[in-house]
């Protein structure tokens, strides 16, 4: 009888122990959602000032960058920046490029 008891009581405390898991969990969501509504509402003007401002800011500063050498150390890669890029066309494989 005893035993019996023991497991009523385990399941009488498990339905109020998720209950408090579920309480816990909508206060933290809640809070969650407040703090984002605080941050676009109260803050969201200076947040998309700061955005404008980043985003309009265009810089042209060369970049050096390293060489690269191949196994035979032949310079594969130097610093003169490109604005194109050379595709090897196979003969087996011939790419058509508009």
């Amino acid at each position: 009888m005893s035993k019996r008891r023991k497991e009523n009581k385990w399941k009488d405390k498990l339905p109020f122990r998720l209950n408090l898991l579920f309480f816990v969990m909508f206060i933290m969501f809640a809070a969650l959602i407040l703090q984002l509504g605080a941050v676009q509402i109260l803050r969201g003007e200076s947040f998309q000032e700061e955005i404008d401002r980043t985003v309009n800011e265009t810089t042209k500063v060369p970049v050096p960058r390293g060489k690269i050498y191949d196994s035979n150390q032949q310079l594969v890669v130097g610093n003169e920046p490109l604005y194109r890029l050379p595709i090897p066309l196979l003969k087996e494989r011939k790419l058509q490029i508009d």
